[in-house]
């Protein structure tokens, strides 16, 4: 029988530092690590783009003028997340990569949301900008619509607190119609704080008149509600 040589110590360090690279290596590949990579998305030329034949940007009930150049969309395309994790070797070839940004899972997702509930969030963010954009031309031009200021929260221990509810629409401050160029804290700002302010609200279709004694907030008048607002415009 061959006689059997035992390993000498170097060769068991060896082969301990080769399995122990080994598992580093593995973990590396099956672990996934909470980064997310950022990275150019396509663009979009929105003033030549017909995705269905139809120009992307249409304009009805007014006059128009031919436009040349590019008024392009950007975008920004991701890798990761929580349905789709990244391994460490991937979050270091994007550090890597001038064009490639790696940022913290969280700052997209959340700490608890879905992909499914940030592509949900994602798309009302992009409805709500373009209802932005749509606003602040329209008021630009003086063309009228309707600016809704929807309570979103009320803070307690403000004046507002057991007077005024989330879901109250402010349509007026001290008589003076919410627009797109005098939003409700606008109104509510322009006098000192201390100073009464009244608010009319429609309250599930009913009128209220609501007196308030302002408080001060970094030296400016408040009386500790948030407001969402959103717009409505006029069927062309």
């Amino acid at each position: 029988m061959p006689k059997v040589v035992p390993a000498t110590r170097r060769q068991l360090t060896l082969l301990i530092a080769v399995a122990g690279i080994a598992a580093a290596v593995l973990a590396a590949v099956l672990i996934p690590v909470p980064y997310v990579i950022l990275s150019p998305g396509p663009t979009l030329n929105t003033l030549g783009a017909k995705p269905s034949g139809k120009d992307l940007i249409q304009i009805s009930g007014h006059h128009t003028y031919p436009t040349d150049g590019h008024l392009n969309l950007v975008t920004v395309a991701y890798q990761g997340g929580p349905a789709n994790s990244l391994n460490l070797f991937a979050a270091l070839q994007g550090w890597l990569t001038p064009h490639e940004a790696v940022v913290p899972q969280e700052e997209l997702f959340g700490t608890s949301q879905t992909q499914q509930q940030v592509t949900r969030q994602d798309t009302q963010q992009m409805v709500s900008s373009q209802q932005l954009a749509q606003a602040a031309a329209l008021c630009q031009l003086g063309i009228k619509f309707q600016t809704v200021d929807t309570i979103n929260f009320v803070q307690a221990g403000m004046p507002a607190a057991g007077v005024l509810h989330k879901g109250d629409v402010i349509t007026a401050v001290d008589g003076k119609p919410v627009t797109c160029k005098t939003p409700t804290g606008t109104l509510i700002k322009a006098r000192a704080p201390g100073a009464a302010v009244v608010l009319t609200v429609d309250r599930n279709g009913v009128t209220h008149d609501f007196r308030l004694k302002t408080a001060s907030a970094g030296g400016k008048a408040v009386v500790g509600i948030g407001v969402l607002e959103s717009y409505r415009f006029r069927a062309t």
